[in-house]
């Protein structure tokens, strides 16, 4: 199964490695460990929608991974087969036709990408504060506050307790990391910054570092994507200064870091200027964003974030009891909950979820992937990018029906950004008006079929407007509506192209298609799958529905009406269950009828 961004932060919860506590948690929207983080999967998420951080608690050498929506590898391209097109399609038609499935999957190897299957994820490096003495440590308790967007660090060695308090400012656009002791002169680390990427670090000042990289060469294709982090220090007593790749705070009272993350990121198809210019065109608004959060206040800083966060997270209060489990760490609670007197812990992870998806999708931003914001691999899983034949829309799910409306921006422009760049691929590889989009995509937009026969699912576009028709349905909105339309429009042309009559059935299907992520018989494809059935019918008709809201393409309305009352009704199987296919290829009942759930389609399995 996928890592996916929900579900990998379940299992984020429940890996917590952690010694029993006496400390009470009073507050109910904390996460708490009394361990640091052993690995990456253990570190707390902070985010503001564009670069986040997984904060680890390490009290001998504190450790922030840090990641840009933006800073992906390779290049602008398209990834649609030119040797393909309606010849090959007409051809897995009729293999198809014949029940010569087995035939039909391996002849698809035709239809799928040639070379470039999607790009990855990349993570931009990561910031260490290394603390000389603070391996022997005590009562180290780590919280992520869900409820302000804050975590924070707390620990006492050699009588000194010591705070480290950490957030990526919503309003300020940098990640701000305090550092404090209750004893005066105590505070002495050094700083330093890594990355994996090809890239340079500079010391600047007595204060400062700045480090420039560039994404790496995917498949062929260069990187192009570059990215700037710039780190200041300011320290309150003592003093600092720059060594070879460190900046060095020396028995200070307290010190403030600033982290700016820029990119030369502009759109899909293009970057700011050429390699040299945009380096240094975000090297110097790395600086400037810095220099503009120093000018206020931490405090100021700090609550203006707060402020900012809680505009969307309060929104949604959910109660529904406390026990005393609720002054447990969060891992002896997730651990315990089989017991059944932890009812607090699951309004927690609902707020969780909320959590997550403002700190990772935020207007302006790109749209939460499958790992959400934070990834540490420069060849992720499944490249962290966009799955649209579940993830992708999973991500999205809470988004209107949690009031974090705005948290659906970023799928929204994806959304318009897909609806021209899978236009070629429709008329190329279709023969086909509209646009279309297979079950995986990434920053660059590209829309064609890739990683082998499964990949030929053409249905993505479909589940992605159903968002944009449901977002409508929350606020009514017809200048939304309006703007949309285009979108759900290029959409339901393409199916009107490509439904194909079923010439055993005489229904309309979509063929070939698949049942993401399953098989039947050993074989992804097959005609008129439910989920086709379901997501294209439901397409057609909220495009009807819009069009008639807006009082236009009356004509197009028309066409779509036939289109859609021609298509394959839902099928009852021997096993009286939801048939995921046309054809009732479950062959087998598991113990007593269950029901499973996956996406827009249930079957008994």
């Amino acid at each position: 199964m996928k890592k996916r961004f929900l579900y990998f932060f379940a299992y984020f919860l429940l890996s917590q490695v952690s010694s029993y506590s006496q400390a009470a948690n009073k507050n109910p929207m904390m996460l708490w460990y009394d361990q640091p983080a052993k690995v990456w999967e253990e570190a707390l998420p902070i985010g503001n929608g564009h670069i986040g951080a997984m904060v680890f608690g390490i009290p001998a050498k504190e450790h922030l991974q840090l990641n840009h929506d933006e800073f992906w590898s390779g290049s602008p391209y398209t990834n649609y087969n030119r040797h393909a097109g309606p010849k090959a399609l007409d051809t897995i038609r009729r293999m198809i036709d014949a029940g010569k499935y087995g035939e039909a999957d391996k002849y698809a190897e035709n239809f799928v990408a040639e070379k470039v299957h999607g790009v990855n994820y990349q993570p931009v490096g990561d910031l260490y504060l290394d603390f000389k003495g603070h391996q022997e440590y005590k009562n180290l308790r780590r919280e992520l506050d869900i409820s302000k967007a804050v975590s924070t660090t707390t620990y006492e060695v050699d009588g000194v307790h010591y705070t480290r308090t950490s957030f990526a400012s919503l309003i300020d656009h940098i990640i701000i990391v305090k550092l404090t002791a209750d004893q005066p002169g105590k505070i002495n680390f050094s700083a330093s910054l890594t990355t994996l990427q090809k890239a340079k670090l500079t010391v600047t000042g007595n204060n400062a570092l700045a480090l420039c990289a560039i994404a790496p060469e995917h498949s062929g294709l260069p990187g192009v994507i570059q990215v700037a982090v710039n780190l200041q220090v300011q320290n309150s007593g003592g003093t600092v200064q720059k060594g070879d790749s460190t900046i060095n705070v020396q028995s200070a009272d307290s010190a403030v870091i600033y982290l700016s993350i820029v990119t030369n990121f502009k759109n899909y198809r293009r970057m700011l200027a050429d390699s040299i210019n945009s380096a240094i065109i975000i090297a110097a608004k790395a600086t400037e964003l810095n220099k503009q959060a120093q000018q206020k206040r931490y405090a100021a800083l700090l609550n203006n974030h707060i402020k900012a966060y809680q505009k969307y997270f309060n929104r949604v209060y959910f109660d529904i009891g406390q026990t005393d489990a609720a002054q447990l760490p969060t891992n002896i609670r997730v651990a315990n909950f089989k017991e059944g007197k932890d009812p607090q812990l699951v309004s927690l992870y609902f707020q969780f979820g909320r959590y997550l998806l403002i700190s990772c999708s935020q207007p302006g931003g790109q749209a939460a992937n499958l790992q959400g914001l934070w990834n540490p691999h420069t060849d992720p899983p499944w490249g962290s990018k966009y799955t649209d034949n579940i993830n992708l829309e999973m991500n999205y799910w809470p988004a209107e029906i949690t009031q974090l409306t705005e948290m659906h921006e970023p799928l929204v422009s994806m959304v318009k950004d897909l609806a021209v760049s899978g236009q070629s691929t429709a008329k190329i590889m279709y023969g086909a008006r509209g646009w279309v989009l297979h079950h995986n995509t990434d920053i660059f937009r590209a829309t064609g079929a890739i990683d082998g026969a499964w990949g030929l699912w053409p249905t993505g576009g479909a589940w992605l407007c159903q968002h944009m028709w449901e977002k409508y349905l929350f606020n009514g909105d017809k200048t939304f509506l309006q703007s949309i339309y285009p979108a759900m429009k290029g959409a339901s042309q393409f199916f009107v192209d490509v439904l194909y009559k079923d010439p055993h059935t005489g229904w309309l299907v979509v063929s070939p298609s698949a049942s993401p992520e399953n098989s039947h018989d050993g074989n992804s494809l097959s005609a008129g799958t439910t989920m086709d059935n379901q997501m294209v019918f439901s397409l057609l008709t909220n495009t009807i529905k819009a069009a008639t809201i807006l009082q236009v393409d009356k004509a197009f309305i028309k066409a779509m009406q036939i289109k859609a009352a021609g298509m394959a009704p839902m099928q009852i199987g021997k096993f009286n269950q939801l048939q995921e296919w046309i054809n009732d290829w479950d062959t087998q009942m598991t113990g007593t009828a269950t029901f499973l759930i996956y996406g827009a389609c249930i079957r008994v399995v």
